[in-house]
């Protein structure tokens, strides 16, 4: 099953999402079962993945449970504590401390390893809606600095990166020789993915 990103985010780590849909299919019990549906159905609606939601509904079934209600890629599934904390997050904080504390949690958990993560920040932001968007690196810098952010890097380093990156979130590509690299490809896609889901979920 081909699926919109090859990795996800579970718990403070990434993973391959194959790899969590086996575990999902071959549980110890329907508690393990459901920790793991938790993941994937939050997954499936960052990424608006139809795919991963059917995988989701299969392995109910397999396991002799209807399949969930809802259009396939609606946070309707979401179990209801999470849904619930991640709708009062996203009421209760300005759009500039959601963005802060998602910069934030990408700090703290080192996702963001090289200066350059920070073109892929920009990006996800630029292809993201409900995000702030950003005409040039500069005024990336200076709005990450008007949050309280030290040590960001030059508007030069972040250029590079950006001349070198196409396509759309979850599935950039990379020209520059390190990012043709297939594990170096899926940790870039990954800063991204988690910096979203911070962003949406406080978490």
């Amino acid at each position: 099953m081909s699926y919109k990103s090859e990795m996800m985010l579970y718990g403070s780590r990434l993973r391959a999402v194959e790899d969590v849909v086996a575990e999902a299919m071959d549980p110890e019990n329907a508690q393990q079962r459901d920790h793991y549906l938790a993941f994937l159905l939050a997954h499936a609606f960052d990424t608006q993945d139809a795919a991963l939601r059917r995988t989701c509904d299969r392995i109910k079934m397999a396991h002799g449970d209807k399949p969930f209600g809802g259009a396939p890629t609606s946070a309707h599934n979401i179990p209801p504590a999470k849904s619930e904390a991640v709708s009062e997050f996203a009421m209760n904080h300005t759009i500039d401390e959601r963005v802060k504390r998602a910069m934030e949690i990408v700090i703290a958990e080192e996702v963001i390893k090289y200066a350059y993560d920070h073109a892929f920040i920009m990006q996800i932001m630029n292809q993201t809606s409900e995000m702030p968007s950003f005409s040039s690196a500069q005024s990336y810098i200076d709005y990450m600095a008007g949050l309280g952010f030290i040590n960001l890097p030059s508007k030069d380093t972040i250029e590079k990166k950006i001349s070198s990156t196409f396509g759309k979130h979850p599935h950039w590509t990379f020209t520059d020789k390190k990012g043709q690299d297939a594990t170096e490809e899926r940790r870039r896609n990954g800063v991204g993915t988690r910096f979203l889901s911070a962003f949406r979920k406080g978490i």
